[in-house]
């Protein structure tokens, strides 16, 4: 029970480092346990060959016994020679795998790295320091078993501390917009229509659509979606003619390969957003069945705003890019193929200039507040004010 026990702590939540006074853990991670798989694969594979064999010798056995024996005997002398060194081959990947940390602490983020016994590597940064928090999805195997890797800008010396090969990436991505005591943004408005023109703008989304919390999200223009459909949808025509030419419904089985690759650029196109809260700036980058890329920042770390659109055929489309710029180490954003890029671009500098205007309010009335208890604890020493009275939230005035 306690080797199991053992095992269990093992290869269960990471041990949390060193903490400071008064720090304590949110989150302890380690990388997810198909990357262990990954790398015990090697051993497995050598290990598998003389089993392989010996399953293959008994069930061949009746055709040449003898033949069958010997190699019997030759593979199970085989397998128990490697098993020792395999098995230790094996124990320092589990134990390299198990050193590996991520760490979320009420003050910090940490990416704790061993090399068996040789080197340690600690990569942290204050949770102020953070600017932005992005998600990568790498591949279908990925999304299967839902890991990813946290990318973590940040205004430090380290630049970027990645999470990389995680469970559960967006948990993390959420703990550290509740730490930071930030609101999580929002995902994609939900569907809601009440009539055949609501769904199909929420099919077709060609303009901005507005959230109940007054986000606004943007997909690429509707030409690129059009660029993208276009050949299938050539393709769908000429199948639909063929058979009405050879009356037959023959051709019609290749609809099942265009009709999929149709669906998939149709998909395509609509994951592909681009998010404007009055906080957070987001861009989704969705790749059906391959890959997933979600990047954030907050409003505050803009610096610049602006647009292109690149030749006369987008000037005509009104199509163009918006390029939006970061502070420090970050990753800028670039709102790709978007409609009206002009007007995307005055919206952006307009909840900047909004949510900038709000701090700076804010912070005037805690430097008025903090000057106006600094003047009143002056005179009260100075016994130019008496004490207000129990009950009475009003002072009173000297001379009075």
């Amino acid at each position: 029970m306690v080797c199991k026990g053992g095992i269990v702590m093992f290869l269960g939540e990471a041990k949390p480092r060193k903490l400071e006074q008064d720090e304590y853990p949110i989150l302890n991670i380690r990388r997810h346990k198909i990357v262990l798989v990954g790398r015990l694969l090697p051993v497995a594979t050598i290990l598998l060959v003389p089993v392989v064999l010996i399953v293959f010798s008994i069930l061949t056995r009746n055709s040449d016994q003898q033949a069958a024996d010997r190699t019997i005997r030759l593979s199970l002398q085989v397998f128990f020679l490697l098993l020792l060194p395999l098995g230790g081959w094996a124990a320092f990947i589990i134990y390299d795998w198990a050193n590996d940390s991520f760490h979320v602490t009420n003050r910090r983020v940490i990416h704790f790295e061993q090399t068996y016994f040789t080197s340690q590597t600690m990569i942290e940064a204050r949770l102020e320091q953070i600017q932005n928090v992005a998600v990568k999805i790498p591949n279908p195997l990925a999304q299967a078993l839902h890991f990813g890797t946290v990318v973590i800008e940040t205004a430090a010396q380290t630049g970027r501390i990645e999470f990389d090969s995680i469970p559960d990436p967006y948990r993390v991505q959420r703990t550290l917009f509740e730490v930071r005591n930030v609101p999580m943004p929002p995902e994609k408005p939900p569907l809601e229509w009440k009539n055949l023109h609501d769904l199909l703008g929420y099919l077709f989304p060609f303009n901005p659509q507005i959230g109940p919390d007054g986000s606004v999200t943007y997909h690429k223009h509707w030409f690129i979606l059009a660029t993208a459909v276009a050949p299938p949808l050539a393709f769908l025509v000429l199948i639909l003619a063929l058979a009405i030419i050879l009356r037959s419904a023959l051709p019609l089985l290749l609809l099942l390969l265009d009709l999929p690759f149709l669906l998939y650029q149709y998909v395509n196109w609509i994951n592909d957003v681009y998010i404007l809260t009055d906080r957070h700036i987001i861009d989704i980058v969705r790749i059906p069945l391959i890959k997933e890329d979600r990047r954030e920042a907050l409003l505050d770390n803009i610096q610049n705003v602006s647009f292109t659109v690149p030749n006369l055929p987008s000037r005509l489309l009104q199509m163009g890019d918006v390029f939006v710029e970061t502070a420090g180490k970050a990753e800028n954003f670039l709102f790709q193929s978007v409609h009206h890029p002009e007007a995307v671009q005055r919206e952006i500098s307009r909840r900047v200039d909004a949510l900038r205007a709000i701090r700076q309010q804010s912070e005037s009335d805690l430097r008025r507040r903090e000057t106006e208890a600094m003047i009143e604890e002056i005179l009260r020493r100075h016994n130019m004010l008496p004490p207000s009275s129990p009950g009475n939230g009003q002072t009173p005035v000297p001379g009075q």
